[in-house]
C-alpha cells in the first residue's frame, strides 16, 4: 500500500497471510500505522506480523521497493471539501491529483511483474449535479495497464462531493 495513511489496508494483508508493504509521505501516517499494526498484532495474538514500512513519496517507490506481487491502495483523494468550492478549484484539484496518480502508476510499472493486478481507489468531484472524475485512463494504458473491471465499483454517501471508485487493472 504505497499511501499506507493508518494502515487499514495492510491489516487486511497481514489477516489474509500476505507480506505487507506500506509507505507513505507523512512522518504522522507512518508513525500511525506502526502504532495501528502493533496494535493489531496484539490483539489478533499474532505471533509475527510480516510486514515492513516505508516514508517514501509515491514517485521514489521503486528505489524502495524491488518487487511486488499486487498493489492495493487508497491513495491521497485531494483536500477535504467544504461544499462551496468553485469549478476551477475542483479542477485544479483532479489535474494535480492525475499527476500523483500518473506518477503513481510509472513506479507500479517499475515494480509489478506482467499480470500483477492493481486495486485502487480514485475519487470522482460532485459539482452540482455534474460528475467529474479523473481523465488519466489513457496515460495508464500507455504505461501498460489494462482495467480488468469493466464497471467501475462507486461508493459514496447521498452528501459526500467525493465519491470513491474502486478500479482493478493487470499490468
Amino acid at each position: 500500500d504505497p499511501f499506507c495513511g493508518s494502515g487499514t489496508v495492510l491489516q487486511e494483508a497481514i489477516l489474509l497471510g500476505y507480506k505487507a508493504i506500506g509507505s507513505d509521505i507523512s512522518d504522522k501516517a507512518i508513525k500511525d500505522t506502526a502504532k495501528n499494526l502493533q496494535w493489531f498484532k496484539n490483539l489478533y495474538q499474532l505471533p509475527t506480523a510480516n510486514y515492513r514500512l516505508i516514508k517514501s513519496e509515491v514517485k521514489g517507490l521503486s528505489k524502495q521497493v524491488n518487487r511486488a506481487d499486487a498493489i492495493v491502495t487508497e491513495p491521497y483523494l485531494g483536500p477535504a471539501l467544504k461544499g462551496n468550492e468553485s469549478l476551477q478549484q475542483i479542477k485544479q484539484i483532479i489535474f494535480e491529483l492525475s499527476k500523483l496518480y500518473d506518477d503513481a502508476f510509472s513506479e507500479f510499472r517499475r515494480i509489478l511483474d506482467p499480470g500483477a493486478k492493481v486495486v485502487i481507489i480514485f475519487p470522482a468531484f460532485r459539482y452540482g449535479k455534474e460528475i467529474l472524475e479523473l481523465p488519466i485512463s489513457t496515460e495508464i494504458k500507455k504505461l501498460g495497464f489494462t482495467q480488468i473491471n469493466k464497471d467501475k465499483l462507486v461508493y459514496s454517501r447521498d452528501t459526500q462531493k467525493v465519491w470513491r471508485q474502486i478500479y482493478v487493472f493487470q499490468r
